[in-house]
């Protein structure tokens, strides 16, 4: 079988207090060119897709006047791969 797409997506909910929610959601996809290590490819696209949340997640925050780093989104959603 020859790869020569990948897609990665990620999701993250987040409590907005009062009974209420966030659903945010990134997906990216790359192409696979001849030669390319799939593996490798997919681990680099894996970080782009957690540091595009992490951005994602500060701004949904910083919306509502929360006093957030991005170290403490990191840690508290889990997005280890965005380091």
């Amino acid at each position: 079988m020859k790869i020569t797409e990948i897609t990665v997506a990620r999701s993250c909910k987040m409590n907005l207090g009062d009974y209420e929610g966030a659903d945010l959601f990134t997906s990216m996809k790359a192409e696979i060119e001849e030669g390319d290590d799939v593996a490798e490819a997919r681990k680099e696209l894996v970080q782009t897709v957690e540091r595009a949340m992490v951005v994602q997640v500060l701004a949904h925050h910083k919306a509502r006047n929360k006093n957030v780093d991005r170290a403490h989104i990191i840690r508290r959603y889990g997005f280890g791969s965005a380091l």
